[in-house]
C-alpha cells in the first residue's frame, strides 16, 4: 500500500510592523522570532485548511459577518 503525501504551500504577507512586533516579542521573552512565525503559520494553516473558524469580516454596512 502506498502512502500518498499531501503537500500544501502556504504563504503569508507580513508587513514591517508585524515583523518588528515579532522581534520585540522575541526580545521580551525566551521565544525566538522563528517560534513566533511558526505559531503564526500554524494559526493561518488551521484557519485555511480546517481547525480554526474563519475571522469575522465587516460588511459594507459595518455589521460583521462570517467569511465563507
Amino acid at each position: 500500500m502506498s502512502t500518498k503525501q499531501r503537500e500544501r504551500t502556504l504563504s503569508l504577507r507580513m508587513n514591517d510592523e508585524e515583523i518588528l512586533q515579532a522581534h520585540a516579542l522575541a526580545d521580551l521573552t525566551d521565544d525566538s522570532v522563528g517560534r513566533y512565525v511558526r505559531r503564526l503559520l500554524a494559526r493561518e494553516y488551521a484557519r485555511l485548511f480546517g481547525d480554526e473558524p474563519p475571522p469575522v469580516v465587516p460588511t459594507r454596512m459595518g455589521r460583521p459577518r462570517r467569511k465563507a
